[in-house]
């Protein structure tokens, strides 16, 4: 066995002394599937930690107007104009789906199809929205899609958070 010296020499060699082609990235012999489980045990212990508290509805229909509305219509309209930073928010938004929509049940009702809906669709959807938008352009029909779908979130959103005040 070889004593690694140094973080390099741990990645070319591996233990039987032998040079490595690629790099060998094992976590001490865990098996990729004891560090997925530990990952998701982290993460489903970190998600019920915080989602101790709940926002109420109508902060919610505020925030979705504030934020992701209004950062769709801009992209929209700002087309290739857009700054990167935005797109960076719109990433930044689209990961906050996991720390902040609480984690779906699997009852076929209302509230799980949305929280479903939150974590299967819009939040890949974002992430490729922001992954495309920060490295190229989008076509003039995605632009005004994307303008249409925020104004569409920005009515929808403000009328619920009218009704819940």
């Amino acid at each position: 066995m070889v004593n690694p010296r140094g973080f390099l020499h741990a990645f070319r060699v591996n233990r039987r002394g032998n040079l490595n082609i690629l790099p060998s990235f094992r976590l001490h012999d865990l098996s990729l599937f004891r560090c997925l489980q530990q990952f998701f045990i982290i993460y489903f212990m970190f998600i019920n930690y915080i989602m101790l508290f709940h926002l109420p509805l109508k902060i919610i229909n505020i925030m979705h107007v504030l934020f992701q509305g209004l950062i769709l219509f801009l992209i929209g309209f700002l087309k290739s104009k857009t700054p990167k930073w935005l797109y960076l928010i719109l990433a930044l938004l689209s990961v906050s789906i996991f720390i902040l929509v609480p984690l779906p049940g699997m009852k076929l009702n209302y509230w799980n199809m949305i929280k479903w809906m939150h974590y299967v669709i819009l939040a890949p959807v974002l992430l490729y929205i922001s992954y495309i938008g920060y490295y190229s352009t989008f076509s003039l029909s995605s632009y005004q899609m994307l303008l249409w779908v925020g104004l569409f979130i920005m009515l929808y959103h403000g009328y619920k958070a009218y009704t819940r005040l």
